[in-house]
């Protein structure tokens, strides 16, 4: 009990959950506007990584932030005009429209960044949203300003669908189209009117990853996020075709559904400790490595090269509570959240390597670093350089976006690295749960830092 509210007293924490549950505002609120109007809208996926997609190559283009924020708007506003002419206007399945919108948005949101991009290992960076450091209110004011936007929108979208003849429109023509009409309400152009604004937003919560979030896009960026905003909206419009009495249990289904799509993926803001804390190599075995013990020299004991297998220990009490009370909050770690400075507590740590050199002058050395935690592998590669004194540090530390997500649930195993003229080469063996074809992982990284392949080997 002491660990659970020693986390709820982390301010860290409360900055976490906040940013985390950004998008999933702004995706709740599109897809509230599409379902009070009566269409269910599931091609926000696709929609939320278009606007990713569309926003962040504005921006990189060289317009303002705020207009990368919104060219997704409209890109949402596009694909929201498709779902609409075909659920509305031919009255086509609302499930296979929105399901071929997402897969059709997904695919040129993939297509433009290789054509764009084609000779790119790494995805170019931009400059995202500052925190707002001028808010003089804790908490929110290492927040950004789409966070801000998308609480201010709560009360603001409550009000005009409860306090306006709008909102009452909107609802009318969701609830019971019979008499909107008798009204002179006309049921296409509001519908069309709710699904282009709310796909508007879909795409706004999208630019909130590659914007604000982080400072690139890469791919499997949303990778199934909005699968909660879809299940749990599909359950409520349900409930509102329902009496009284049946709405209490829908709402009780509707929260085990959430709970189930997000258990797994529930991930905890615990403070770090410094890069000394990482296990290292005890100075006292000698060049060739040994089994590690903790040490607060970790980059001066591995810079006399060999390799160190650590033993895994089992995570803390604080890590589970926080992890469930994520659950509870609806909270979820983004795509590459957990970068290397969240596993420098020798608990995540599995797995340790210097290997290779780099360099004009091969000065440089390569470290490979695994982490087993959550049943899935995190594996980071820094570009370590030598000071004045003839230490280690990281110059560059990549980590391996394919595996360094919250959906991959990639396990490695008997990891290998050896070097090769032009970088090194690590290999694992690999098991995914939801595909028993995956067998090994390839990954060369060159002498550039940041630079990487990542290379799948499937059996037939």
């Amino acid at each position: 009990m002491t660990d659970l509210l020693d986390i709820l007293a982390n301010p860290a924490f409360w900055v976490a959950v906040l940013r985390i549950a950004t998008p999933l505002i702004l995706g709740t609120l599109g897809v509230l506007l599409c379902e009070r109007a009566g269409v269910l809208n599931l091609g926000i996926e696709g929609i939320m990584v278009a606007g990713a997609f569309t926003g962040w190559l504005a921006v990189h283009a060289g317009a303002p932030l705020w207009a990368g924020v919104g060219v997704a708007a409209f890109t949402g506003m596009v694909f929201g005009l498709l779902h609409a002419f075909l659920t509305v206007g031919l009255a086509l399945s609302q499930h296979v429209s929105g399901l071929g919108i997402t897969l059709l948005a997904t695919a040129l949101s993939y297509f433009g960044y290789r054509v764009s991009f084609p000779k790119v290992n790494t995805p170019p960076t931009i400059t995202p949203f500052a925190p707002m450091e001028w808010l003089p209110v804790p908490i929110l004011n290492a927040q950004t300003a789409l966070t801000l936007f998308a609480l201010l929108l709560v009360p603001a979208i409550a009000w005009v669908l409860y306090r306006t003849p709008l909102g009452l429109a909107l609802r009318m023509v969701g609830e019971n189209p019979q008499a909107a009409e008798s009204q002179g309400v006309s049921v296409a152009a509001m519908r069309t009117g709710a699904i282009v604004a709310g796909s508007a937003l879909m795409g706004v919560a999208g630019s909130f990853l590659t914007l604000s979030a982080f400072n690139a896009f890469f791919f499997n960026m949303v990778n199934g996020r909005a699968v909660d905003l879809r299940g749990a909206g599909g359950v409520r419009l349900v409930a509102a075709r329902q009496g009284p009495a049946r709405r209490a249990a829908v709402r009780v289904l509707r929260c085990a559904a959430a709970a189930a799509a997000t258990i797994g993926r529930c991930r905890a803001a615990l403070p770090t400790v410094p890069d000394a804390a990482l296990p290292a190599v005890d100075p006292r075995a000698g060049a060739g490595g040994a089994q590690g013990q903790l040490s607060a020299g970790t980059d001066e004991a591995l810079s006399q090269g060999g390799a160190l297998i650590m033993t895994k220990t089992a995570a803390g009490r604080g890590t589970l509570f926080a992890a469930l009370l994520a659950l509870c909050t609806g909270a979820y770690a983004l795509g590459s959240d957990y970068g290397y400075d969240s596993f420098k507590t020798p608990d995540a740590v599995s797995w340790v390597q210097l290997c290779g050199t780099w360099g004009p002058n091969h000065q440089g050395t390569y470290r490979v670093v695994h982490v087993d935690q959550y049943a899935q592998s995190f594996l980071y590669v820094q570009w370590m350089a030598r000071d004045a004194n003839g230490s280690l540090h990281a110059a560059h530390t990549a980590a391996i976006t394919e595996l360094d997500n919250d959906h991959a649930e990639i396990a490695l195993t008997d990891l290998s690295c050896r070097a090769t003229p032009r970088g090194i080469v690590v290999t694992a063996r690999a098991t995914l749960g939801h595909d028993d074809k995956l067998r090994r992982v390839t990954i060369e990284a060159g002498p550039a830092p940041g630079q990487y392949r990542y290379l799948p080997q499937r059996t037939r």
